[in-house]
């Protein structure tokens, strides 16, 4: 999960407890790709939302840190979306990953834009966000 946090609100190194996973929110921008590739190779994975729960999850921990809009990134399919009206539009055909903005509605955006991220520390890798899948 990639995110766009309040400057103010930057923690380094922030831990939160969110059972049965611990996320911990990365202040370093980083492309999805970067952002991936840290997560796993600093913890377990990068933190995913494949439903309303997750989302609630999400929400709920990091309330205390202000993280306004955020953005995440996927590939894959699910069922659960949430997408801001007219999105995703994949415009300029560059937009093939998912950016959550401030009313926590998605848009599509290019995968190579860099944003903060969370990663999670759990027992194992949890699937990669599976939000949507253009067929251009």
């Amino acid at each position: 999960l990639l995110l766009s946090l309040n400057p103010a609100s930057r923690v380094p190194g922030l831990w939160a407890l969110a059972s049965p996973h611990r996320y911990h929110f990365v202040s370093k921008r980083r492309t999805w790709a970067g952002a991936w590739a840290y997560c796993r190779g600093q913890y377990t994975d990068m933190a995913t939302v494949n439903g309303p729960a997750d989302l609630e999850q999400l929400l709920t921990t990091a309330e205390p840190w202000s993280l306004g809009g955020g953005y995440l990134y996927g590939v894959g399919r699910s069922a659960f979306t949430r997408w801001y009206a007219g999105e995703p539009n994949n415009y300029g055909c560059k937009e093939n990953c998912v950016a959550m903005i401030s009313s926590w509605l998605w848009a599509d955006r290019s995968c190579t834009f860099t944003r903060y991220s969370v990663c999670y520390q759990g027992k194992c890798p949890m699937s990669l966000l599976r939000s949507f899948s253009h067929e251009y």
